[in-house]
């Protein structure tokens, strides 16, 4: 298996904004999986690399903005993402989310979110090079998002939410290995 390879990022993002059939849900064509699917060609031949290392890419940057214009709007970070100007066109088309509202209305201290929230995790999006399709690890992409949301959280609820966490874990894997499970109090939260 290998890294998916690099992209001119810039060069990228602005071939996308070009087709807003990929990120506009009110595009003719956004529903239209056949000319979906000529547009990513379309972008893969522009770039020079396979559709599906392109799509990818796209699923990668996309993410990274999503979590970036959340900081953004909630007013907790003070550096910018890098690509955040150039991505800005998907504003209209970001779906507001109500964690950001509810961080708002909290008067939290202002404090800076690192840089690497928005490294992008190449490294979890693998290609397996025995057929050439992509593999993508959905419960790394999905822990990821997790920690993002508890990043956002006081202290004490991290602590608490990893608690249940891997108290849940270990009761798989005891359970995995046949053996009777610890008395451990049912919510962390409340017991």
């Amino acid at each position: 298996m290998s890294v998916l390879p690099d992209i001119d990022e810039e060069t990228f993002i602005n071939q996308i904004k070009n087709y807003p059939a990929i990120y506009n849900d009110q595009h003719s064509d956004y529903t239209n999986r056949c000319r979906r699917e000529e547009v990513w060609q379309e972008i893969s031949d522009f770039m020079d690399k396979p559709a599906a290392i392109c799509k990818r890419k796209w699923d990668v940057l996309r993410a990274n903005f999503r979590r970036a214009h959340k900081v953004e709007r909630s007013g907790l970070g003070k550096k910018r993402w890098r690509h955040y100007n150039r991505m800005s066109f998907l504003i209209p088309f970001t779906k507001s989310d109500d964690v950001v509202d509810q961080l708002k209305q909290e008067e939290q201290p202002f404090r800076t979110v690192p840089e690497s929230l928005f490294k992008e995790t190449e490294e979890q999006i693998l290609i397996n090079s025995k057929n050439g399709t992509e593999e993508v690890n959905a419960n790394i992409q999905f822990f990821t998002s997790m920690a993002m949301t508890i990043n956002t959280f006081p202290i004490e609820h991290q602590v608490r939410i990893k608690m249940m966490l891997l108290q849940q874990v270990s009761e798989v894997q005891l359970l995995l290995e046949n053996l009777p499970p610890p008395d451990y109090p049912a919510n962390p939260f409340t017991d």
